[in-house]
């Protein structure tokens, strides 16, 4: 069957009917063959369609007749054109960050350059109003490093509850899942603990299980439950197990191929009223390629919204497991915003985070930064940020200053 404008012809039973007879009249098999070509109503009244009406929508379709829709070999495009045949909803979105910075405390050195940071590309479809398919491509750096952030696929079971699958951003706190796009981020910069400990921006290989409830005293609360490959600390470059490691560093284990250990983990959210959301996060894995050590990660995070104002943090901690003595780490930032007027808002943000190691320090920041909305009715994701941050502590000691702006538009 083919979902087209032109005429459509079946020809399967012919074709059977030939397969039986080989030495059947050449003349008749030219004449049939133009006719199946031409697709005309010569070879439709030869064999009559005996397939229902062409449907007006897919989801009219059976299986066997969706598998049947054909890709012509004489019309442009592919799986494309095949898939467009069936009338999808597709989208296309995205956000691009374009940053200029004289010193990078996450990565603790002096650099005086501009970067466009990102410019990332969502792409999705919906497909009725259960199903949906999603991919966020990235281009980092002016293109130098590129990926998948993330390729979901949902589908809504009932209304509190969506099972989604394939590589998705964890659920650990609110700003992994929902702050980590730039425009949606009061400042340039991420937390210090949200680099270190929590591995901003972090996707994991798995499926998940999300949903909202609406109760009756008022209060909602929303959830999140995955099963994933997990995190995973590489192996030293002599072969031996690494143990203790940067947190960062263990993303990008997409397929297992060491241990097959599944982590898991989830965050539960309350909101006792519009303005107000608080959640509680964990995961928990093993992390090393011989499989018995383990990584495990809690995280509180809190927001609060009304008016003008936006206060939000979180507090984070992890423990590592290790054949000598456990590596704990925390930290935590509070940040405070003021939408002054629809063109200006002041921000506010204090850092702190302690990665227990042998130099007994904690980074330590304050920052002060101020958004501009210059189009705040045309288009409120497009905005200039300016950020000067005072780094009390770098982890070694050391004080040092940090200046960033951005340009950042999300469409």
């Amino acid at each position: 069957m083919v979902l087209s404008n032109g005429d459509n012809v079946q020809v399967n039973w012919g074709f059977w009917m030939l397969r039986g007879s080989l030495r059947g009249d050449v003349v008749f098999v030219v004449l049939l063959a133009v006719a199946v070509l031409c697709g005309g109503s010569w070879a439709q009244e030869l064999w009559p369609e005996d397939s229902p009406e062409e449907p007006e929508d897919f989801f009219d379709l059976s299986l066997m007749e969706l598998l049947d829709v054909e890709i012509r070999s004489e019309e442009p495009g592919w799986f494309g054109t095949q898939l467009e045949q069936l009338t999808f909803d597709p989208y296309v979105h995205g956000y691009v960050s374009a940053v200029y910075r004289d010193y990078d405390l996450n990565r603790r050195r002096e650099v005086e350059t501009f970067d466009l940071h990102y410019f990332n590309v969502v792409v999705g479809t919906r497909v009725g109003e259960r199903i949906a398919a999603e991919v966020l491509l990235e281009y980092e750096h002016g293109g130098d490093d590129t990926g998948v952030r993330y390729g979901i696929v949902d589908y809504k079971i009932a209304d509190p509850a969506i099972l989604r699958f394939g590589k998705f951003l964890v659920p650990i706190g609110r700003f992994n899942e929902y702050l980590s796009p730039e425009y949606a981020n009061k400042l340039p910069d991420r937390p210090s603990c949200l680099w270190r400990i929590v591995p901003i921006v972090w996707a994991e290989t798995g499926v998940q299980l999300r949903g909202q409830y609406d109760l009756a005293s008022g209060w909602s609360v929303n959830y999140a439950g995955y099963v994933v490959n997990g995190l995973e600390q590489p192996a030293n470059s002599d072969g031996s197990v690494g143990e203790g490691g940067d947190i960062r560093g263990m993303r990008g284990n997409s397929r297992d191929s060491n241990d097959n250990d599944k982590a898991f983990g989830g965050r539960v959210g309350f909101e006792p009223a519009r303005e107000w959301e608080f959640g509680i996060s964990y995961y928990t894995g093993a992390y090393t390629v011989d499989g018995r050590q383990r990584l495990s990660i809690m995280d509180v995070d809190a927001e609060y919204h009304k008016d003008e104002w936006t206060l939000r943090g979180e507090y984070v901690q992890s423990l590592q497991e290790t054949s000598g003595d456990d590596v704990t780490k925390e930290g935590f930032y509070v940040e405070a915003a003021y939408r002054l007027n629809p063109y200006l808002e002041p921000v506010v943000r204090y850092d702190q985070v302690d990665l227990e190691d042998p130099s007994g320090h904690d980074i330590k920041r304050s920052t002060v930064g101020l958004v501009f909305y210059p189009e705040p009715d045309l288009h409120p994701l497009f905005n200039f940020k300016v950020s000067q941050s005072f780094v009390h502590d770098d982890g070694t000691g050391d004080e040092t200053s940090e200046l960033v702006f951005q340009c950042v538009i999300g469409f």
